[in-house]
């Protein structure tokens, strides 16, 4: 294929996802393409386009269980696989992966001085050893898929194109046979000792410059490659090459049966030659994310409800339930990693903290559905926020919002089957509840499978407990609980995380009885004994010092286990950790310089220890990285274990650095979420008061309320006129939440406390107080605040529209309805008829007719 041709046109999108933009070229691992990301703008990424697969049967589950797990592996000398998917248009396999910039291995071979050339091999040889612990055979090991990144002798090994080789086409993209093993020449799959074969030439090319088999013509090399036997006198003559050529010739055997050394092995003999006259060499314990066991049953179960969903195109919600840690995101996860294969659309959102912005996971898979779409009306309704003062904030708008909302999610789902996940519903507002009701309905015309995954009495009210029982009762819904892992399930996940089969018998019993089966805290439990040195790595396997376990006092709760762990960590690390978790999202290094007023390289190295002791991850987000934590629970810990004071300081100081690095309306919510929680002064009323008018223009009623708690929990520096206006705006959404009274308590505060405030804004007050009483039920006081309103105007109002004047007349003229007053109620009509401005007022007059009707 010529330079610039692909099957993929540049602008192509892939997955409702990824747009293709530069041709890069075609290899034997496929066509290579530079992709961006349209849902979290990310820089530059790579698209691999390789052969057709066939999802069905036994190949077709393993195919489906190793990309969910490489999507999930993450190892410094590993290429990251970010996503993977079915393209359309040729129907093959697709991967994305991180734009690693580095020269091949190749070109380097030979160049390198000795040491480095064995460190290199080492390297490569326990990066081999971390894929082959989890299951994972290279199958494709060749110079071409190893990149040496950095300057020099300083150069480090990256490997790619790892894993899938035995499940693409014989014919497709044939590695070179200069790198593999007989068997595989012969027709035979890859394996872990095909791998150690070609690790082998990878070694005696970095130490001679040449492989150890050549030829121009390819059968002549194929024919060396399953006969000739491997000269070793280049490897005898170098240093230390006399320990080296014996290790490389059980690594060239031709027979499989005969190659019996292992990746580790490799990496410890090869270690043992740099080290000479130092410390034996010991490989660096990396863990794994845990596998997917012991939920075999749950997964059949939706997997047979999504071929019912995909068959009727009738829609279904599932709601997953179970404990912190019991496995809920794992388990869609992988539901994810199968519809893929099978050629769903999938898009997923989660709900956060109060800070988020209203209905948060549904703004998430809006964009993942059409990210080159128009924006729905969130913005606009931002813009515009509630212009018509006689409108408020009624339940009839809400449920107006709510309903196109819904409608905008189905116009994006369109008819294709989609996987729709939401993630921690269990923090869900009652806004968002109320959306998932009308979707969980209305889905039941489309292919879409709806997971929901909460935690049970976790909830932060009873609205999503309702949405529940609705979906079971109408028929529409399931609920599936994970309940806690046996103890054969905990023992192989403990396998696959370690990444050996070698676990003392000792150990797993130990684990049972201090986790349970919960896989969270078995991952946070194996990784607080290996800190604690009573898990220890020995030459041949492992070592549990199962005394040194029992005398750590590990609880049964793995918050006890986290703080356990975050008492050991070094002061920076720590005070890192604990700044991190009152963001609440991940952040770049340099906003946490910011915040804590940190130099770079002192972030960069409390960064590097967290990450070494694997409680935080960076990864790449909009062409720079941010750090979060490994586990959201981690978070929640660290706050948990915070003194109130320290904290409000902390985000305060947290709010100041929002502001100088993105302005006041950068991160609105963000920025009020923090000066709430730092119970800030009467610099943050401005913000935090923007914040509340656009959690009512949205309708996110709950959110509101929080800002205007702060706003009127403390002196808050507003003027008369400014005081009154917030409690209008704060009791209009105590009235949308069904808090008349509390409503009517904060206005006659205000009101006492206000003194000063002239006629117009006093009037205002005395309308929304009857508004209160009108809620309440007490007519009496309702009449009474009205007449008191309209008395601030004098006997004599001046003449002309006034809309306060109006609100208060119909009011009275409703009043007058209620008491069977007729006459007396069509006397306050024309009043406010006359008073009723021509524009803004539309509302109102809509409820001046209907009372005269």
């Amino acid at each position: 294929m010529k330079a610039g041709q692909g099957k993929l046109k540049e602008g192509t999108i892939l997955a409702r996802r990824y747009r293709v933009e530069t041709f890069l070229g075609c290899g034997r691992a496929g066509e290579v393409y530079s992709c961006r990301d349209l849902c979290d703008s990310s820089g530059d990424l790579v698209l691999r386009l390789l052969g057709p697969v066939d999802p069905a049967g036994e190949e077709g589950r393993a195919l489906r269980s190793t990309l969910s797990l490489l999507v999930r592996l993450r190892h410094p000398s590993l290429v990251p696989i970010l996503d993977f998917g079915i393209a359309e248009g040729p129907g093959a396999l697709f991967l994305t992966e991180e734009r690693v910039e580095g020269a091949s291995l190749r070109t380097l071979a030979g160049a390198l001085a000795p040491e480095r050339a064995l460190a290199v091999g080492a390297e490569l040889a326990a990066t081999l050893h971390h894929l082959h612990g989890r299951g994972i055979v290279h199958g494709d090991l060749r110079p071409s898929n190893i990149l040496l990144v950095g300057e020099g002798e300083a150069a480090c090994p990256v490997v790619l194109g790892y894993g899938l080789r035995r499940f693409l086409p014989d014919g497709a993209h044939p590695p070179p046979p200069s790198c593999v093993a007989p068997e595989v020449l012969l027709g035979g799959r890859p394996t872990a000792r095909s791998d150690i074969y070609a690790l082998g030439i990878l070694i005696y090319l970095l130490a001679c410059g040449r492989f150890p088999f050549e030829d121009d013509d390819e059968g002549y090399l194929i024919q060396k490659q399953l006969q000739a036997g491997v000269d070793l006198r280049p490897i005898e003559r170098l240093r230390r090459g006399d320990s080296l050529a014996p290790l490389l010739g059980r690594m060239l055997e031709k027979d499989p049966e005969n190659r019996t050394v292992t990746a580790l092995e490799t990496a410890a003999a090869i270690g043992a030659l740099i080290r000479s006259d130092g410390p034996a060499w010991e490989p660096e314990c990396r863990f794994s994310a845990a596998p997917f066991v012991g939920r075999e049953l749950e997964m059949e179960r939706i997997e047979a409800r999504a071929r019912r969903v995909r068959e009727s195109g009738r829609g279904w919600t599932i709601f997953l339930t179970g404990e912190a840690g019991a496995g809920k995101t794992r388990l869609m996860e992988e539901l994810r990693s199968r519809a893929l294969l099978e050629g769903w659309h999938v898009a997923e959102g989660a709900c956060g903290g109060p800070e988020e912005a209203a209905y948060g996971p549904y703004r998430r898979v809006l964009s993942q559905l059409d990210p080159e779409g128009e924006p729905f009306l969130f913005e606009q309704t931002a813009r515009t926020g509630l212009s018509d003062p006689g409108e408020g904030a009624s339940g009839y708008a809400t449920g107006q919002f709510q309903d196109q909302l819904t409608r905008e999610l189905l116009r994006r789902l369109g008819n294709a089957p989609t996987l729709v996940l939401l993630h921690d519903f269990h923090h869900a507002d009652r806004s968002s509840c109320a959306v998932l009701d009308y979707l969980s309905a209305d889905i039941q015309a489309c292919p879409v499978l709806l997971c929901v995954s909460l935690r049970p009495g976790e909830e932060c009210h009873g609205s999503l407990e309702g949405v529940m029982e609705s979906g079971k009762r109408n028929e529409r819904g399931e609920v599936l609980t994970l309940e806690p892992l046996d103890r054969e399930s905990l023992h192989r996940m403990a396998e696959g995380i370690i990444g050996s089969n070698d676990l003392p018998p000792a150990l797993n019993d130990w684990l049972y009885r201090a986790v349970g089966g919960n896989p969270f805290f078995l991952e946070q439990m194996l990784k607080h004994l290996l800190e604690q040195g009573a898990l220890l790595r020995c030459s041949g396997g492992w070592r549990f010092l199962e005394e040194n376990a029992q005398a750590l006092e590990v609880p049964a709760e793995v918050g006890s286990v986290l703080v356990q762990r975050l008492r050991y960590l070094p002061a920076p690390a720590r005070s890192l950790a604990e700044w991190l978790a009152l963001c609440h999202r991940p952040v770049a290094a340099g906003s946490l310089a910011l915040s804590m007023s940190w130099r770079p390289g002192q972030v960069a190295g409390a960064v590097a220890e967290l990450k070494r002791r694997q409680m935080v991850r960076v990864e790449s987000s909009g062409g720079r990285e941010e750090i979060d934590f490994s586990h959201d629970l981690i978070a929640e810990v660290v706050r948990q274990n915070l003194p109130k004071g320290t904290a409000a300081r902390m985000h305060r100081k947290i709010a100041e650095a929002i502001l100088q690095e993105h302005g006041e309306d950068g991160r609105l919510h963000e920025l009020a979420h923090h000066y709430i929680e730092g119970r800030a002064g009467d610099s943050s009323m401005r913000v935090v008061l923007a914040a509340a008018a656009r959690s009512r223009a949205e309708f996110a009623h709950e959110n509101a309320l929080r800002c205007f708690e702060h706003v009127f929990g403390r002196p808050n520096g507003l003027t008369d006129e400014e005081a009154c206006r917030a409690a209008i705006d704060a009791s209009d959404t105590m009235f949308a939440l069904g808090m008349a009274g509390r409503a009517l308590g904060l206005l006659k505060k205000v009101l006492l406390r206000h003194r000063s405030v002239g006629p117009e804004a006093r009037a205002r007050m005395y309308m929304q107080l009857a508004l209160a009483c009108q809620h309440i039920g007490d007519t009496r006081m309702q009449e009474t605040y009205c007449r008191k309103g309209l008395a601030m105007f004098g006997p004599r109002p001046a003449p002309g529209p006034n809309l306060t004047r109006a609100m208060l007349w119909a009011e009275l003229a409703f009043i007058a309805v209620l008491q069977s007053s007729p006459r007396k109620g069509l006397k306050c009509l024309d009043r406010a008829v006359e008073a009723c401005p021509e524009e803004n007022a539309t509302t109102l007059r809509g409820r001046i007719q209907n009372l005269y009707a």
